[in-house]
């Protein structure tokens, strides 16, 4: 029989993977065969032409052809930029024929709209200890450990309530009007440039101080998620006094956080 032969650089990368992948819980063998046979795709690829076949029309701004760059379309005209629905076009033979095709057309037809479902992000919960230790992690590159030790810096200050909560439900006492009304600077003050919403959620509330109950004509009503918790212990946690960054020290990121989650779940 033939001796099985593989080149010095296969033969690099299956150990190499094979070493790295020793402590871990993995088929080393069949993982070999993948990491070789995706080498040999890479080596072997071959880079294909194709060509792609779009059109730029102006819509609005009275009468007229649909010139290049709103050309045609008159003031307050606006530029769209659209492409073929074949995809790519992997011959020029092809992409030249729609191009000849489509060489006279001044005008185009809308001959089908679809709305398609609303994409958004659901509110926030209430802050939680999980949730805020995630939220530093990802947004601020802040250390569970280091990001508990400015919670629990920002409470001793009075700055913050306690950190260590399961519960993601706020009471129905809950302050949300003064709560809001210390995040907006006061009556004589202007909320801080990094927390801008604090007046605009002020500005929804009830002007007879109800809070979330939103009484008063014409409020806007502000709740929660209805899907928080109370595993009876400590409520989410919230700002209770406004601060500085002077005041906060090092701790600064992680007071912002807790206040812009508390105004972004109502």
């Amino acid at each position: 029989s033939r001796a099985a032969q593989i080149s010095p650089l296969r033969f690099s990368l299956v150990v190499q993977f094979s070493l790295n992948s020793a402590n871990h819980d993995v088929q080393t063998p069949t993982s070999d065969r993948f990491v070789v046979h995706r080498h040999d795709t890479i080596v072997t690829y071959v880079p294909r032409p194709y060509w792609n076949v779009g059109v730029e029309l102006s819509i609005g701004g009275g009468s007229g052809g649909a010139g290049a760059n709103g050309a045609n379309g008159g003031a307050g005209s606006q530029t769209m930029r659209l492409v073929s629905i074949r995809g790519d076009l992997w011959t020029e033979g092809e992409s030249a024929a729609v191009l000849k095709a489509t060489a006279n057309t001044t005008q185009a037809s809308v001959v089908s709209v679809e709305v398609g479902k609303p994409m958004g992000l659901p509110k926030p919960l209430p802050l939680n200890t999980v949730a805020l230790l995630k939220a530093a992690s990802e947004t601020l590159g802040i250390s569970p450990g280091d990001a508990m030790h400015h919670a629990e810096k920002l409470y001793l200050s009075g700055y913050t309530s306690y950190p260590r909560t399961e519960t993601t439900k706020y009471a129905e006492a809950f302050d949300l009007t003064g709560t809001l009304a210390m995040l907006a600077g006061g009556a004589d003050k202007q909320p801080p440039e990094w927390l801008p919403q604090a007046k605009v959620l002020l500005d929804s509330v009830a002007s007879d101080g109800a809070g979330g109950a939103g009484a008063g004509a014409g409020a806007v009503v502000l709740a929660p998620r209805p899907d928080g918790e109370d595993v009876g212990d400590h409520p989410p946690i919230t700002p209770v006094k406004l601060a500085t960054e002077k005041q906060c020290g090092e701790s600064w990121p992680i007071y912002q956080l807790i206040c812009k989650q508390c105004g972004e779940s109502w």
